[in-house]
């Protein structure tokens, strides 16, 4: 292969090229880079030569100097450098970020006469690069925030538990106290059967109050509507059908109907196991 092939496929490379003496000094720069550095074909041609040499040299001075310090090692070694990274400015003074590799060069007697180095813009990859470490800070961020929000949220979730929590004991105090008491009086006194029995149920149902009783019958669990819920809690107190139908004013017939609905929504259809018992134990 002639010199003049050898130049072409020099310049023609789709990687920038550098060759430096063994003094470090720029011997020649490869078309590629040029483009790198953001000289135009058609504006450099126009451009003689020592103007054009100047331009790029002091473009790369700052990495291709005798003083850098991967030049000295590579002249001092004879070993190849891979994955330096480095920043320069172009021809119109915008920063470029560079990928190179140097290696040692060799004269017919094998002598090391100088550098080779090959260079890539990696400008966009920086940008991507940067992008990405800025987005993962703040994702970083907004999970150390949204970390803080949950255990803020927490904490008032367990401080609204226990303001209700204590509500919930002052108004079963009250209850007890001044309300329960009175109830039992009224209930030794001389009364009717019809307000005895509604008497009895009422004190039962505010004993169910302080229990979670009626909450589990009505939850997604069970279903039991409001009239099913009645008769429930009618046979929790072991009363009879006839009972439990003058209490509701409704025929025994529907309340046999309801008892089997309960039935089958506590899971009891086809079971032999008593149904005041069962609903007794339900807490």
């Amino acid at each position: 292969m002639t010199w003049e092939k050898i130049y072409r496929c020099f310049n023609d490379c789709p990687t920038g090229i550098v060759l430096v003496d063994k003094k470090g000094n720029i011997r020649d720069v490869n078309n590629r880079l040029k483009n790198i550095l953001g000289l135009v074909q058609d504006k450099y041609h126009e451009t003689i030569h020592s103007d054009y040499q100047e331009i790029i040299y002091n473009k790369l001075a700052p990495v291709f100097n005798s003083e850098n310090q991967y030049i000295k090692a590579v002249l001092k070694t004879g070993n190849t450098l891979f994955d330096i990274r480095c920043t320069l400015k172009k021809i119109d003074d915008t920063p470029v970020t560079l990928f190179m590799n140097m290696g040692p060069t060799f004269d017919e007697n094998n002598c090391l006469d100088g550098i080779i180095s090959t260079i890539e813009d990696v400008t966009d990859q920086k940008i991507q690069e940067e992008e990405r470490e800025k987005l993962i800070k703040t994702l970083s961020h907004q999970s150390r925030e949204l970390t803080e929000l949950h255990t803020v949220l927490k904490t008032l979730i367990v401080h609204r538990e226990k303001e209700i929590g204590e509500i919930e004991e002052k108004i079963a105090f009250n209850l007890r106290s001044l309300v329960i008491p009175y109830m039992e009086k009224l209930s030794n006194s001389q009364l009717n059967t019809s307000s005895r029995i509604y008497l009895d149920i009422a004190l039962s149902n505010l004993n169910d109050i302080f229990s979670s009783y009626g909450a589990t019958l009505s939850s997604k669990k069970y279903r039991l509507t409001p009239r099913e819920l009645e008769v429930a809690d009618l046979i929790r107190q072991n009363k009879s059908n006839k009972e439990i139908a003058e209490i509701l004013y409704l025929s025994v017939r529907s309340i046999e109907s309801h008892r089997r609905w309960i039935r089958k929504k506590l899971g009891l259809q086809g079971k032999n196991i008593n149904l005041r018992n069962y609903i007794r134990s339900i807490k």
